[in-house]
């Protein structure tokens, strides 16, 4: 049986490319005002420490990638990713970090420092969500990326230096009992959320 079905604003391309616009769709989890708060006093001591010079990351935009929508923010999209996130029966579950390190961007690039867990697979709960939203997304007709890994982490400034894995003193935990529509409005540092939905035992 398929029990595909196409949402509104997930019409299959009728081709040619995806005009990119100056905002960008994804789910993702956002930490507690409390969590948050430590992982902004954490982010500045590795800053100094590791004699680091990018900027932090601002309080309200760390956050936990879980998959990208689109480009796009026009109220068909929008509503239709509202939809699908509905459908998402997911329970709450722990997010444990307890390790930072540099991805490696390339050369003449500012690299992301982030927080990650030693063995990301060890975060089921979360990876169990992203996989949801994954399926959900292909049943609306979303394209989702295929081959690409999630690798749970947030990211706490770029820089251009690199930055080895290494153990954080204090591993940051909260548990996720949400999980947040963001739209990241590209090139100005702002995020806002266009809806949460909740993590039902």
């Amino acid at each position: 049986m398929n029990d595909q079905f196409n949402l509104p604003g997930f019409d299959p391309p009728t081709g040619g490319p995806v005009p990119s616009g100056q905002h960008n769709l994804f789910f993702a989890l956002m930490p507690p005002v409390a969590v948050a708060e430590q992982v902004m006093a954490l982010a500045g001591r590795l800053r100094g420490v590791l004699g680091l010079t990018g900027r932090l990351i601002d309080r309200d935009r760390l956050h936990v990638s879980l998959l990208g929508v689109a480009p796009d923010v026009s109220p068909p999209i929008v509503e239709a990713a509202r939809v699908l996130a509905a459908r998402v029966n997911s329970a709450p579950f722990d997010v444990v970090f307890d390790r930072v390190l540099s991805f490696d961007r390339g050369m003449d690039r500012s690299q992301p420092l982030v927080l990650c867990h030693s063995d990301h697979r060890s975060l089921h709960g979360l990876h169990l969500l992203q996989q949801m939203l994954g399926l959900e997304m292909k049943r609306a007709g979303c394209p989702v990326p295929a081959g690409r890994s999630f690798n749970p982490h947030m990211t706490l400034l770029y820089d251009h230096r690199l930055v080895a894995e290494q153990i954080i003193d204090a591993p940051l935990h909260w548990t996720a009992t949400e999980f947040a529509l963001i739209d990241s409005h590209v090139g100005h540092s702002h995020y806002e959320c266009l809806g949460t939905w909740p993590l039902r035992p």
